[in-house]
């Protein structure tokens, strides 16, 4: 399965369920961008037999380098790697959200990692994004869930964390090693209340 069906199988299983998964992974570069290619075992969605994070777990089975964790608020991690976290921990000393940022949880991470810290991280890390221009529908009608305007003193984790308990969904993280010993990233999100199975 490619990253899409990994997704779509969670979104499958997270639907009404109240939580959220952020999946972390390593991988061969291609085109000098991380791709997601696993074994998995897709009827497990479809089942409803066992507790969300059991499915979860059941979905990776045949991945023996994926640890899948349940976190505080109801949030499943499902990582493959240690030290390429580093990222994850660099402190943002302000953070402020527009009106497109605050009710868009795939643009309120962009904006994270468009700060002079996580910019200066990426460089000393030699970590490079791979992210392409996008354009998302905004709702921002009364009562839209939405993050706060302004975060202050939050490690890039802090505001996933944020993000996930507020717009709950699939966040996966995606890293590879190139040719020069310069790493590259991607990441994607998917919100669990706008998923419609096919």
């Amino acid at each position: 399965m490619n990253e899409e069906q990994v997704v779509d199988a969670l979104l499958r299983i997270l639907k009404n369920s109240g939580y959220s998964v952020k999946v972390m992974y390593t991988s061969s570069c291609k085109k000098n961008a991380p791709e997601l290619h696993l074994r998995i075992n897709s009827s497990i969605g479809a089942e409803k037999r066992s507790g969300t994070l059991e499915q979860v777990r059941a979905l990776f089975a045949e991945n023996p380098s994926f640890v899948v964790t349940e976190k505080p608020d109801k949030i499943i991690e499902v990582s493959q790697f240690h030290a390429l976290q580093k990222l994850f921990q660099v402190k943002i000393k302000t953070l402020r959200f527009n009106s497109e940022t605050l009710y868009n949880p795939e643009l309120s991470l962009g904006a994270a990692f468009d700060t002079p810290e996580l910019v200066a991280a990426e460089k000393q890390l030699r970590i490079q994004s791979v992210m392409h221009a996008g354009s998302w529908p905004i709702d921002e009608g009364p009562g839209r869930k939405h993050l706060p305007p302004l975060m202050q003193n939050v490690t890039l984790d802090q505001i996933l964390f944020t993000t996930l308990t507020t717009f709950r969904g699939v966040f996966v993280y995606g890293q590879c090693m190139g040719p020069n010993a310069e790493a590259f990233f991607d990441f994607s999100y998917s919100r669990s209340d706008e998923f419609e199975p096919q």
